[in-house]
């Protein structure tokens, strides 16, 4: 009866755990989903960059005011992309 009881509480609390991991994915999701709205519909251009210079986000007001799309940029080094600025 106690491997039972083990087995019955170990499941649950497994299952519970899962559960709630989803459950935070979703409401993170919703709000990355929600930033990332608000950073796409701004007027002002916005970018971010990592430790290395790396871009990191390119919003739609930069893709239209430099041409450049968001997949040509991320990842990329900001002087590698505008070398005048250097």
């Amino acid at each position: 009866v106690m491997m039972d009881i083990e087995t019955f509480y170990t499941t649950t609390l497994e299952t519970s755990l899962e559960a709630y991991v989803e459950i935070q994915q979703g409401k993170l999701q919703q709000e990355k989903d929600f930033l990332q709205t608000i950073i796409d519909n701004t007027l002002e251009g916005i970018s971010a960059y990592d430790s290395q210079g790396k871009i990191t986000l390119w919003n739609k007001a930069l893709e239209q005011r430099t041409g450049l799309s968001r997949q040509q940029v991320v990842g990329k080094v900001g002087y590698d992309v505008f070398p005048g600025y250097i």
